[in-house]
């Protein structure tokens, strides 16, 4: 719905990080396991981190070599990562520009 500003992350060719942006969420949404609907505070605003960060790259890539173009990815982590919605991006992302050094 657009309340939320999501983490960013920016991987080059190799699936490494070259920017990160914190989000600007302050509190989880979820479902407990009696189907109630929670909330609860957020305390890391950078909740990726290495194997996910890597895997969720290689979800990116393999999407969109499959649908021919760029992606918009909806995923959950739990013990595995799983894709709950994909559709072509529609609009041109507002990214930072990343000047190699």
């Amino acid at each position: 719905a657009g309340r939320i500003t999501p983490a960013l992350y920016i991987l080059n060719a190799d699936l490494q990080p070259v920017y990160v942006k914190p989000s600007s969420q302050r509190v989880a949404e979820y479902i407990d396991n009696d189907g109630v609907y929670r909330e609860r505070p957020v305390t890391n605003q950078l909740p990726l981190r290495g194997k996910e960060l890597f895997e969720l790259g290689i979800i990116g890539r393999k999407t969109q070599q499959r649908f021919g173009v760029p992606q918009d990815i909806e995923w959950t982590i739990t013990d595995l990562v799983y894709i709950t919605q994909n559709r072509d991006l529609t609009s041109k992302p507002l990214l930072p520009v990343v000047v190699k050094t």
